[in-house]
């Protein structure tokens, strides 16, 4: 789930309390002496009230009103301006007040500013992160409503002579310039192919799919599938909502041809879709996360989380380090991706996962992903079919081809070892 500009804004002031409570109360203590604490909490609580100094109100209220006394030394106006500003964010904050993209930018960019001035470095570098991501996000969304503007734009100018007839370069479909045509066949019927009945562009898995353009959206739906089955991460529910006629019973076809056992050669174009990348992913604080550019060497003496040995991703992983001949420090594998992503967001390790595996964290800002220069790791998937009497042809053709190739495997050790 995305961050909201008030949860980025709680966070901000969390970081900022933690980066601020060392230099109040070092200078409450130099300034004030061993009754530092009680003399500079007499406007903050009331009698028998005890206080909590990770508590970002206090810490702002107390440099406010001790500002003349103790920290006007340390600190110039400019930094007093950025606690005003700063103790009205937090109560809009405590007040459920919501915030605008600027009104987040601007706050966070504060934070950071205060916390450069008390040196917290570590915090600020935190809070400036995060006033970075959400300027990407600000400029995405003005950048998509740019294009949306272009594209309903009308078209002016006008046609330029001798252009063809568009009959002549959209050539009708044959039922549609015969006159055979009929809405009802159209119109995809998802119990229809069930039953075995209906046209071939619906019931044929092949004729399906040749027929069928496979949009990045289709394409996504597919391999989550895909994956979801092959116990490889996906999405357990997926919803589709789309207006009449979006292509929703259209993309439940496309997953029951796609599972029908009908071998994946026979579906034009599914190639592809069995295939998915595999990406390096790293916690936002790491390092890495933070690089333009990631080369091979940059994974030297790096903690690994990784799957466990034998699966077909981990076969990819360890070909690559094979070719870049470097020795992986692996501090755990599992098969779950679920427990590699908790790993890798407390910074165990970074891994090489799908990136369909983990594409929500990294959209909510929980990960962060990255190709390796240079490189491109791709794993084939698999799929299910429902049981029948009548093996698929893809379960026969394998067995077809191992009748032949097992006499040649060599199957056993050499007695040597």
């Amino acid at each position: 789930m995305a961050l909201s500009n008030r949860d980025r804004i709680g966070k901000g002031l969390e970081l900022t309390a933690s980066g601020l409570r060392p230099f109040v109360e070092r200078e409450l203590k130099s300034r004030l002496g061993a009754n530092w604490e009680r003399t500079a909490l007499e406007n903050q609580r009331g009698p028998n009230q005890s206080v909590n100094w990770n508590d970002p109100q206090i810490l702002l209220s107390v440099l406010w009103d001790q500002w003349n006394s103790v920290f006007r030394e340390s600190l110039g106006p400019s930094e007093r301006s950025l606690v005003s500003e700063l103790k009205g964010v937090r109560n809009q904050w405590a007040h459920n007040e919501q915030f605008s993209g600027n009104d987040g930018v601007r706050a966070l960019d504060s934070m950071e500013r205060l916390l450069n001035a008390v040196s917290a470095g570590d915090k600020a570098a935190e809070v400036g992160q995060m006033r970075m991501d959400l300027m990407r996000v600000i400029f995405d969304e003005q950048r998509r409503s740019e294009m949306r503007k272009k594209s309903y734009q009308p078209t002016e100018g006008k046609p330029q002579g001798g252009l063809k007839s568009w009959r002549e370069v959209a050539t009708p479909h044959p039922d549609v310039a015969s006159g055979r045509y009929q809405q009802a066949e159209f119109a995809a019927d998802l119990w229809q192919v069930y039953l075995g009945e209906g046209t071939d562009e619906y019931r044929h898995p092949t004729e399906f799919f040749r027929r069928t353009y496979l949009t990045d959206s289709l394409r996504r739906l597919l391999v989550s599938a895909a994956q979801r089955l092959t116990g490889h991460g996906g999405d357990p529910v997926v919803q589709l909502q789309t207006n009449f006629g979006g292509g929703k019973t259209h993309s439940m076809l496309a997953l029951y041809h796609l599972f029908s056992g009908t071998a994946p050669t026979e579906l034009p174009g599914v190639e592809p879709v069995l295939q998915e990348e595999l990406l390096l992913v790293m916690a936002p604080q790491h390092p890495l996360a933070h690089k333009r550019h990631i080369v091979p060497k940059d994974l030297v003496r790096q903690p690994f989380v990784l799957f466990e040995a034998g699966s077909n991703s981990r076969r990819t992983i360890e070909e690559f380090f094979a070719r870049q001949q470097i020795t992986p420090k692996v501090v755990t594998e599992t098969e779950n991706v679920e427990i590699i992503k908790a790993m890798v967001r407390v910074r165990l390790g970074i891994s090489v996962i799908p990136y369909q595996a983990m594409a929500r964290e990294v959209a909510a800002g929980q990960l962060a992903c990255a190709r390796i220069v240079g490189q491109t790791l791709t794993r084939e998937t698999g799929w299910v079919h429902p049981r029948s009497a009548r093996l698929p042809r893809a379960v026969v053709e394998m067995k077809r081809m191992l009748d032949v190739v097992a006499p040649r495997l060599k199957l056993l050790p050499d007695e040597t070892l």
